[in-house]
C-alpha cells in the first residue's frame, strides 16, 4: 500500500520548511489549547462544585433558615404574649381586638410576609389587616386549624395557598396555651411563591436551577410553578436519569454533590443542603456544559496568540532559510547555466561556509574538477574516432560497389531460368486445368442428360394433371352457372313474397277502415287487423333482406364464373407450353449423349500431352533452384556490404556528433 504525500512536489525547499515548521506549531498548539481547556474547566469545575455551588446553597439556606427562625420567633412573640393570651379569655372584647391588630401590624414590619391568631373559643380568625373569617369544622380549608388543636403538638408547619392572593404558603403554627388544653393557634407565614422568585434569581449559569423541597420530596418552591402544583413531588419528576441518580440521595442525604444525565442527553451537575430550622432541603441544579462558558475569552486569546506566533514564526523563518539556502540557489544557478547555457565548466561556487551547505559546494566544485578532466579527454578520443570511421567508410564504400556488381549479374542469369521455368510451369498447369475442366465436362454433361430425362417423365406427367385441371375447372363453372341460376329463382320467389306482403297490409288496412266504421262491434276485428299489418310488415322487412343477400349470392356466383374461366385459360395455356417443353426435352437428349461421347476422346488425347510437360518442367525447376542458390549467396554477400557501409556511415556520424558534443563545453 503506498503512503500519501502530504507535502506539495512543486514547493521548493522554503515553502517546505515553512509549511511542515506551520503546521508543527499550529499542531502544538492546538493540543496546548486543548490541553489548557481541559485544565481550565477542571478548575472551574472544581472551584464551582466545591466552592460557589456550596457556598450558593448555604447562602439561601441561611436566608431560608433566617426567613424561619424569625417566622417562629414571630409566632412566639404572639402565641405567648400575655397580653393577647388574657384578651382571648376575656372574650375577645372589641377593645382589646384593635390593641391585638396594632400589634399585629407591628410584628409583620419585621419582614414578615403574613402573622395571624386564631381562637379556640370564638373561632375568629385575625390577621394584621383585622378580623379575617371564622372558621368552621365544616369547611375543608379549615381543617389545619382542628388538626393543630388536636395534634397536641406546640409547632407545626402547614404548606397551603392563601386565601385572597393565592401564592403558596408556608405557615408555622404555634398553640397558644397549654399544649393539653390550647386556646388558639397563632403564627406567621412565609411566602414560598416570593422565594420561588427569588429562587429564579440566584443561578450559577443560564439555566441553573435552585428549589425547595420537604423530607418526603414534596416540592415547596421551584421556579416553574409546575413543579409545585402538577408534579408537586420530585418523585413524580419524568426525568429516568433524575430517578436512578438524584431522587434517593435527596432523600436520604443531608447534603452532597451529584451528576447524572438528563433524558435529552445533557450532564448536570446537583448539589444540596439541608436546612436544619425546618428539615427542608434546598437544591442546585446546572447544565455542566454550562461551567465552562468562561473557558471562550480564554480559548479567543489562546487563537489570536497562536496566528500571531505563526506570523512572526514565518517571517523569521523565512529570513533564516534565504541566508541558510542562498549557496543552494548559486548552486542550481550554476547548473542551470552548465545544462542550458554556454556549458562552462570553468565556473566554481564560492564556498563561505564550514556547514553541510559548504561541505555540498565543496564536493560539487570537486565535481566540475573532474567532469572537466573527463569531457578533456573525452575531445581527443573523439578527433581520433572521427579519423577512423573515415577510413573505414571509404573501404566499405568500395567492398559494396563490387559486390552489388556480381549480385546484378546473377540476378539477371536467375531471373531467365525463373521465367523459363515459369513458363513451363505455366503451360503444365493450363493442360492439367483443361484436362480437368473437361471431366468435370463430361460428368457434367451425363448429369445434365439424366436430369434431362427426369424432368421430360415429369413433364409429361404435368401435362396429364394439366387436362385433368382444365376439365375440373369446366366442370366447376358449370355448377356455379347453376347455382347462379337457382339464386335467379329465389329471387323470383322473394319478389311474390313481398308482392303478398303488400297486398296482406292492403287488406289489413282496409279491414280496419271497415272495423272503425263499425264501431264497438268491430274492435276485435280491428285487434286482428292490426296483427295482421304487422305480421306484413315483417314479412316485407323478411323478403327484403333475403333480397339482399340472394343479390349478393348473385354477384359472387358472377365473379367465381369469371375467375374460373380465367383459370381454364391459364391452365389450357399451361397444358400447351408442358407439350412443347416435353418436345424440347426430347430432342435436347440425344444431343447431349453425342457431346458426351466427344468430350471424353479429347480428355484422353490431353492427359497424354500433360504427362510430356510435366518432365520438361522439372528439369527446368532443378536448374533455377542452383541459379537461386548462387544468387541468394552473392545477395546475402552484398547485403553484408551494404550494411558495413550504413555501420560506417553511422559510426562517421556518431563521431562526428560527439567532437560537436564535446565542442558545448567550455574547458
Amino acid at each position: 500500500m503506498k503512503r500519501r504525500k502530504i507535502m506539495p512536489k512543486k514547493l521548493n525547499i522554503k515553502a517546505k520548511l515553512l509549511f511542515s515548521v506551520t503546521i508543527f506549531v499550529i499542531a502544538l498548539m492546538l493540543v496546548s489549547g486543548y490541553i489548557s481547556a481541559k485544565i481550565s474547566f477542571a478548575i472551574i469545575y472544581d472551584r464551582i462544585v466545591n466552592r460557589e455551588a456550596p457556598a450558593s446553597v448555604n447562602y439561601i439556606a441561611e436566608t431560608f433558615e433566617k426567613k424561619m427562625d424569625k417566622s417562629l420567633s414571630i409566632a412566639r412573640l404572639i402565641a405567648d404574649n400575655p397580653h393577647i393570651i388574657q384578651w382571648i379569655k376575656d372574650g375577645e372584647k372589641k377593645e382589646g381586638m384593635n390593641q391585638a391588630i396594632s400589634f399585629f401590624k407591628e410584628v409583620k414590619k419585621n419582614d414578615m410576609d403574613f402573622v395571624f391568631l386564631v381562637s379556640a373559643n370564638s373561632k375568629n380568625y385575625y390577621t394584621s389587616d383585622g378580623l379575617f373569617k371564622t372558621v368552621s369544622a365544616d369547611n375543608p380549608r379549615d381543617s389545619w386549624f382542628f388538626d393543630t388543636l388536636k395534634s397536641k403538638t406546640k409547632l407545626a408547619i402547614n404548606i397551603d395557598t392563601a386565601e385572597k392572593a393565592k401564592t403558596l404558603m408556608a405557615f408555622i403554627n404555634l398553640l397558644v396555651g397549654p399544649v393539653d388544653n390550647p386556646i388558639g393557634v397563632a403564627g406567621a407565614g412565609i411566602n414560598l411563591t416570593a422565594l420561588s422568585e427569588q429562587l429564579s434569581t440566584t443561578k450559577l449559569s443560564e439555566n441553573s436551577t435552585a428549589f425547595l423541597i420537604s423530607q418526603d420530596g414534596s416540592i415547596q418552591a421551584h421556579p416553574s410553578e409546575n413543579y409545585v402544583f402538577t408534579i408537586k413531588n420530585i418523585k413524580n419528576i419524568p426525568d429516568q436519569g433524575f430517578q436512578k441518580e438524584i431522587v434517593q440521595a435527596l432523600l436520604t442525604e443531608e447534603k452532597g454533590t451529584k451528576e447524572y444525565i438528563d433524558e435529552k442527553g445533557i450532564e448536570k451537575l446537583v448539589v444540596f443542603k439541608i436546612i436544619p430550622a425546618s428539615n427542608w432541603k434546598i437544591v442546585f441544579e446546572i447544565p455542566k456544559k454550562e461551567l465552562g462558558k468562561g473557558l471562550g475569552k480564554i480559548q479567543t486569546v489562546n487563537t489570536l496568540m497562536t496566528l500571531i506566533c505563526i506570523v512572526v514564526l514565518v517571517l523569521v523563518l523565512s529570513f533564516f532559510i534565504n541566508k541558510i539556502l542562498k549557496p543552494v540557489k548559486e548552486t542550481v544557478a550554476t547548473l542551470e547555466d552548465i545544462s542550458q547555457g554556454e556549458g562552462d565548466l570553468t565556473k566554481r561556487i564560492e564556498v563561505t561556509t564550514s556547514d553541510e551547505i559548504g561541505i555540498l559546494a565543496t564536493a560539487f566544485n570537486t565535481f566540475l574538477d573532474k567532469l572537466s578532466s573527463i569531457i578533456a579527454n573525452a575531445t581527443s578520443y573523439s578527433a581520433k574516432v572521427d579519423e577512423s570511421s573515415g577510413t573505414m567508410l571509404d573501404i566499405t564504400k568500395a567492398v559494396s560497389v563490387e559486390t552489388t556488381s556480381a549480385s546484378s549479374r546473377i540476378q539477371t542469369i536467375a531471373a531467365s531460368a525463373e521465367e523459363v521455368n515459369l513458363g513451363m510451369e505455366s503451360v503444365a498447369s493450363a493442360i492439367e486445368e483443361s484436362n480437368a475442366n473437361i471431366s468435370m465436362i463430361a460428368s457434367a454433361v451425363e448429369q445434365m442428360s439424366a436430369t434431362i430425362n427426369e424432368i421430360s417423365q415429369k413433364s409429361a406427367s404435368a401435362r396429364t394433371i394439366s387436362e385433368k385441371a382444365v376439365s375440373v375447372s369446366q366442370e366447376t363453372s358449370s355448377q356455379i352457372k347453376e347455382l347462379g341460376g337457382a339464386a335467379n329463382e329465389i329471387g323470383k320467389v322473394t319478389d311474390t313474397i313481398t308482392d303478398i306482403s303488400e297486398q296482406t297490409n292492403l287488406l289489413a288496412l282496409n279491414a280496419t277502415i271497415e272495423a272503425a266504421r263499425a264501431g264497438d262491434a268491430g274492435k276485435g276485428f280491428a285487434v286482428v287487423a292490426s296483427e295482421i299489418k304487422e305480421l306484413a310488415k315483417q314479412t316485407t322487412i323478411a323478403a327484403q333482406e333475403i333480397n339482399t343477400r340472394i343479390s349478393g349470392i348473385q354477384s359472387a356466383t358472377n365473379t367465381s364464373v369469371l375467375n374460373i374461366k380465367e383459370v381454364e385459360s391459364i391452365i389450357t395455356d399451361c397444358n400447351d407450353l408442358i407439350g412443347s417443353i416435353a418436345a424440347a426435352i426430347e430432342e435436347q437428349t440425344a444431343t447431349t449423349q453425342e457431346i458426351s461421347s466427344n468430350i471424353s476422346q479429347l480428355s484422353n488425347g490431353i492427359a497424354e500431352v500433360s504427362a510430356n510437360v510435366s518432365g520438361s518442367a522439372l528439369a527446368v525447376n532443378s536448374i533455377a533452384k542452383e541459379i537461386d542458390a548462387t544468387n541468394q549467396s552473392v545477395s546475402g554477400l552484398a547485403n553484408s556490404g551494404s550494411q558495413m557501409t550504413v555501420n560506417a556511415e553511422k559510426m562517421a556520424d556518431l563521431a562526428n556528433k560527439l567532437k560537436q558534443l564535446m565542442n558545448l563545453f567550455k574547458i
